[in-house]
């Protein structure tokens, strides 16, 4: 396994299966401070002033990054939906920032398909008397809402978001 397949499984494991709402809170804190903070250079904390711009990291190759990983924890969530709250947060800084900066790899319209296909085929029982937030429900609503703004922004044809 290499380097960024252990990091990208620890962060997994850290953002969405860990039992600790803290370090769940922790982790997320983290990344959306890095994803909306600017460029960094290596070994140092801060954004990075112009005359040290050399062998930085910026915001977007780190969104991608992290963009990668966020996107292979869907499949998951699911099975972690009473614990999957800081996850979404961090899909949704992060696809906000992607789109902020331009990154050619977002395709919203699959994306669009998706998350909509994922709402569609969630099921969620409750039980009366005991409310409990549905992360699923709200998290893929949540993607799926910023995704249609977006497509309708840049005047592109909405997918067909029907049931079929």
């Amino acid at each position: 396994m290499t380097e960024n397949a252990k990091s990208a499984t620890y962060i997994g494991i850290l953002l969405l299966k860990d039992p600790r709402q803290v370090v769940r809170q922790g982790v997320r804190a983290e990344i959306e401070t890095c994803c909306q903070a600017g460029p960094f250079k290596e070994g140092r904390e801060g954004p990075v002033k112009d005359e040290e711009r050399t062998n930085f990291i910026n915001e977007q190759e780190f969104c991608v990054y992290f963009w990668s990983i966020v996107q292979d924890l869907f499949s998951d969530a699911e099975r972690f939906s009473s614990i999957a709250g800081e996850m979404f947060s961090v899909a949704c800084t992060i696809f906000q920032q992607l789109r902020n900066s331009r990154w050619d790899g977002l395709t919203l319209n699959t994306y669009a398909y998706d998350w909509k296909s994922r709402l569609l085929s969630h099921n969620h029982v409750e039980l009366v008397g005991h409310s409990q937030e549905n992360f699923i429900l709200f998290g893929y609503a949540a993607l799926l809402i910023m995704c249609i703004t977006f497509i309708k922004e840049d005047n592109h044809t909405l997918p067909s978001l029907a049931y079929v």
